[in-house]
């Protein structure tokens, strides 16, 4: 009887450790690396060089400063 118990007990255990290993199972990642760099075209290039380039990138991210 008490090797009955034991043998249900470890099934028991079995099938809720598979059922938390499912539920927690890492879902692969999907890569955006493409569409990434198809909605990055138009972003606008600032030349650190060039003074004036870095003028209009300050006043146009002013707002996005912490």
């Amino acid at each position: 009887m008490k090797a009955l118990l034991i043998i249900t007990a470890v099934l028991v255990l079995a099938i809720i450790l598979r059922a938390v290993e499912l539920l927690s199972k890492r879902q692969t990642i999907k890569s955006v690396g493409g569409k990434a760099n198809k909605n990055s075209k138009e972003i606008a290039r600032i030349d650190l060089n060039n003074p004036e380039d870095v003028k209009a990138a300050v006043e146009a991210y002013k707002d996005l400063m912490d």
